[in-house]
């Protein structure tokens, strides 16, 4: 009978240490926006967040009011588009020193150094990775599109989530019941393994 006990008693407590390891290693994937963008749509998300490596979606020089390109060619654009990143950096609890690897797409490479010009204003202090270069067209006749790729360092509760729903559902609230299966199964396994420890004392 002791040694039956002895057995569940490790099992218990394997299940235990899985529940743990596996609560402890779940990466958390979070779609992220910004009040002064528009809903996405079905399509994409603004960003998500994933642990703590966010990734931007490209951004034109959008007028997120008007939804129009502004005026003022390849420097306004650009100059608008890195405003509409750092949007999505500040909901995320990061900002622009958090970007570690940038795309910029522009639709004409002679553009190149007057977008630097631009650039440079919002990267001042060990600039992030970056790849430049000329595509046959972008989005609307845009001139640049930039995409970025940054890491938060201290991930905060974002009031500004918005996950898409589609027909799979909401991914938030299927990560919440992931979790509080996660939170179950730790709770039955640690429940088992102090009864049987105190069946074995009484023993």
């Amino acid at each position: 009978m002791t040694s039956l006990l002895k057995f569940f008693e490790s099992q218990a407590l394997l299940v235990l240490v899985t529940c743990i390891l596996s609560s402890a290693e779940k990466i958390v994937r979070r779609p992220i926006t910004s009040p002064e963008f528009s809903p996405s749509g079905p399509l994409l998300s603004r960003a998500v967040l994933v642990g703590q490596t966010l990734y931007v979606s490209g951004q034109l020089g959008l007028n997120l009011t008007t939804g129009a390109l502004v005026q003022g060619g390849v420097t306004a654009e650009a100059e608008q588009a890195l405003n509409n990143l750092g949007l999505l950096l500040r909901a995320a609890g990061g900002n622009y020193s958090s970007v570690v690897k940038a795309t910029v797409f522009l639709a004409n490479i002679s553009d190149y150094t007057a977008m630097n010009e631009i650039y440079v204003r919002y990267f001042t202090h060990d600039p992030p990775a970056r790849s430049a270069f000329q595509v046959a067209a972008l989005p609307l006749g845009g001139k640049i599109e930039i995409e970025v790729v940054a890491v938060i360092d201290e991930v905060e509760e974002n009031k500004n989530v918005s996950p898409t729903a589609g027909a799979l559902g909401d991914p938030t609230e299927a990560t919440n019941s992931a979790a509080r299966r996660d939170s179950s199964a730790t709770q039955l396994a640690l429940l088992l393994f102090f009864l049987i420890k105190k069946f074995m004392t009484a023993q």
